[in-house]
């Protein structure tokens, strides 16, 4: 490492044109001191970040950079629990910590636990926060991990953007620049005030690049000429146990930066070629347990992960955003919005542009495919316009690419503008090195110490003019709350569950209830991950689908309505958790329902056996319940009755759901007829016939006899050949358009 870093404090280059570099820097560059071009940045850049994120480093085991719309920043939570997750599926079970049964109960249990390959799950990051999560308690090290890291990621990006930049100008003052403008651009403040720890972490991006250029443009010189290469392999692997994201973007700039270096020197393009590929292809064999894993897990068709060409326009950038400052003004101090690139950044990087002309091609065409990619899909000129109908309808490169295998699954266009944002803090660079060489070579003229003023203060004006543009101090602050309850729930041995009011969607609003979980422990159900997951509860299948509408008071039906607590006792779930804010709450008028159902369900007050201001917990009683749980399939119409008398229609085929611990035999009989003609009614288990009958307009009883069921859930079917009529059509009642084919009465399930 000692000669790599030597040579690159001495120019380590053929000449400055070969290199794509700034000709000339500081003519002091070359004897500046090892430890100082490595510890300055370090010592600049730490501190910056400490400014930077003010007042976070005042309360960092406590509190986390957080935007004020919680909607915005959900992902601050689901950070906290993979770093909890990961430590907990290491080195508490010794198991992969890519899937995970402790969300989505009771559905995805250890038998078919939920993938995480493409939920942010970034292994690098884990395992440098695991350390902190061992040494803390469950309430301070899933915070206290986020919060070094998330800092640590923006001071590294500072520092590895002052190495690549140093590499290319020997300025100290441009690295020093293009490292501010870089690791504290909008983009990358956006990302971390919406918790997207999993995107801050470009530095290893930015290393990458630094010695493949190496590896591409110096003439080979031995071992060092391999150890180039090497860590341009490692970097590349470092980036992918990162982020996909930044692996793509990565894997675009090696591509770009290869295309560029061919041209320049294309009677070199085969040495080029090779050499480039066999950086992808080394990186290509040592990552592909990961790559195969992640590519086997896209089978799971129970996790969507492609949101579509109108999910993909909404999160698009209009060639206006980039150019003009876009904060979100709703919150105090207004924050960032993803696309603005900086008006220090622009003028800087133009500047860099136009005095190194053909040697920053790669870095301009960086920001112009960064720039056009980000613009999404189709052109849009309404930063509002959230579907395709709403743009110009004018193609862009990026249908072409997300036409590529696999590339569907990208979903964020405007995340491109990173690629934009590197390349101009590197012309940045560029330009501070021209006009740092322009007052070195004024200031010669004068007497010492005279002569060192001017470039000092310049260097000191340049670094803190985008410092002041980009920073929105004090950064918005969200302190960690989390109810005494869960702190006494993770000591109640046992695996089980919870249920939380109000049930979700399942989506991003469960973000709240896995950062209660890295405290509990205990499974929960629903969940959040970065892709959308099939909604079991709502399912007509499941059992919790009546729990999810809040079960409304019985009526009669043709089988036994189908209890909460039966339920929850079947599953293992011995207590309910009412939360009286929450996110999950809807619509304003979901807190009175969810209120109405808990007081049904538990009708006196003193019921609660924990209160505060977060949350009302309830144990859940034990019910003795004979037999399998029934209910029905959303195909039946609304009951009826008449008296004593219930009965439900079908427009031809109808389900029953049964679910049992153990294998079980039951006797099934019921009433049936048509509303008109004859036909027959087949009735199936597990999608196996079991009998069939004649049926016609007169009821009759049908004594199926015994059905064998395993364990688990069961569905019986209900078919018929008898073509569905309204009885509007009969004549039987005017305005009745329904399609009724058959009528079910009198069904029982007996042991």
């Amino acid at each position: 490492m000692a000669r790599i870093v030597d040579s690159l404090s001495v120019g380590g280059q053929e000449s400055p044109t070969e290199v794509g570099s700034f000709p000339g820097g500081h003519s002091h560059a070359r004897h500046t001191s090892l430890w100082v071009v490595f510890l300055l940045p370090m010592l600049v850049f730490s501190v910056l970040t400490v400014v930077m994120t003010y007042p976070l480093v005042t309360d960092i085991a406590h509190s986390v950079i957080r935007h004020p719309l919680i909607a915005r920043s959900v992902d601050v939570d689901e950070e906290r629990w993979n770093l909890w997750w990961f430590k907990t599926a290491v080195a508490d079970r010794h198991s992969n910590p890519f899937y995970t049964d402790m969300i989505y109960y009771p559905y995805r249990q250890s038998d078919n636990p939920i993938s995480l390959y493409f939920n942010d799950m970034h292994p690098l990051d884990m395992f440098i926060g695991m350390p902190v999560l061992l040494l803390n308690d469950a309430a301070v090290g899933p915070t206290l991990a986020y919060n070094l890291l998330s800092m640590g990621h923006m001071a590294f990006a500072g520092c590895a953007m002052f190495w690549l930049v140093f590499y290319l100008t020997r300025s100290m003052a441009g690295g020093l620049v293009a490292g501010t403008v870089f690791a504290f651009n909008p983009l990358a403040q956006y990302q971390l005030q919406a918790g997207h720890l999993v995107l801050l972490g470009t530095g290893w991006l930015l290393l990458h690049l630094l010695f493949l250029h190496r590896f591409l443009y110096l003439r080979p010189r031995g071992r060092l000429h391999l150890l180039d290469g090497g860590l341009a392999v490692l970097f590349l692997l470092t980036t992918s146990f990162t982020n996909w994201y930044l692996t793509v973007f990565l894997l675009l700039m090696d591509g770009l930066l290869t295309l560029i270096h061919v041209v320049e020197r294309s009677d070199r393009w085969r040495s080029t070629v090779l050499r480039a590929a066999g950086i992808v292809l080394v990186w290509a064999v040592l990552a592909s347990p990961l790559i195969g894993a992640t590519v086997r897990s896209m089978s799971d068709s129970s996790v969507r992960l492609v949101s579509g060409l109108d999910y993909e326009v909404s999160l698009s950038l209009t060639p206006l955003e980039m150019l003009t400052v876009s904060k979100d003004t709703r919150v105090s101090p207004p924050g960032w919005n993803p696309g603005t690139l900086g008006y220090t950044a622009l003028l800087l990087g133009a500047l860099g542009g136009i005095v190194t002309r053909r040697r920053a091609a790669f870095w301009l065409c960086l920001v112009l495919v960064g720039a056009v990619m980000a613009l999404g899909p189709y052109l849009k000129l309404d930063p509002e316009a959230l579907e395709v109908s709403r743009t110009t309808n004018i193609p862009l490169p990026y249908l072409l690419f997300r036409s590529l295998p696999f590339m569907t699954i990208a979903r964020v266009p405007r995340r491109f503008v990173l690629l934009a944002d590197l390349g101009l803090s590197v012309l940045a660079g560029f330009g501070v090195a021209y006009l740092m060489q322009l007052v070195c070579k004024f200031s010669s003229s004068l007497r010492r110490p005279a002569s060192q003023w001017p470039a000092g203060a310049l260097a000191g004006v340049l670094v803190l003019l985008p410092a002041l543009e980009l920073s929105t101090l004090p950064q918005p602050m969200s302190s960690v709350q989390i109810s005494p309850f869960f702190s006494g729930l993770a000591q109640e041995k046992g695996d089980f569950g919870i249920l939380e009011l109000p049930v979700t969607l399942h989506y991003a609003r469960d973000h709240d209830r896995m950062f209660n979980q890295t405290v509990h422990h205990k499974k929960i159900v629903g969940g959040y991950l970065s892709r959308w997951v099939y909604d079991y509860y709502n399912d007509p299948a499941s059992p919790f689908q009546p729990i999810l509408d809040l079960m409304p008071p019985p009526q009669p039906d043709i089988v036994p309505p189908l209890s909460t607590f039966l339920v929850l006792n079947y599953y293992n779930i011995p207590y309910i958790i009412h939360y009286k804010q929450s996110l999950g709450y809807e619509r304003p008028q979901d807190v009175g329902r969810v209120e109405e159902y808990v007081r049904r369900l538990y009708p006196r007050r003193s019921a609660a056996i924990y209160e505060d201001e977060q949350l009302t917990a309830y144990k859940v009683p034990p019910v003795a319940g004979s037999g399998p749980l029934v209910w029905l399939g959303a195909d039946w119409y609304a009951p009826e009755n008449s008296g004593n008398k219930v009965w439900r229609w079908s427009a031809g085929g109808s389900s029953l759901y049964l679910i049992n611990r153990s294998p079980t035999v039951v006797h099934l009989s019921l009433v049936c007829n048509t509303l008109r003609g004859e036909g027959e009614l087949e009735i199936t288990v597990n999608d196996k016939a079991l009998k069939k009958f004649p049926i016609t307009s007169a009821p009759q009883l049908l004594d199926v006899g015994r059905v064998v069921l395993p364990a688990g859930e069961s569905k019986v079917v209900f078919r018929s050949n008898v073509a569905p009529v309204s009885p509007s059509e009969v004549g039987m009642a005017a305005g009745d358009d329904r399609k009724l084919s058959f009528v079910v009465t009198e069904l029982k399930i007996n042991p």
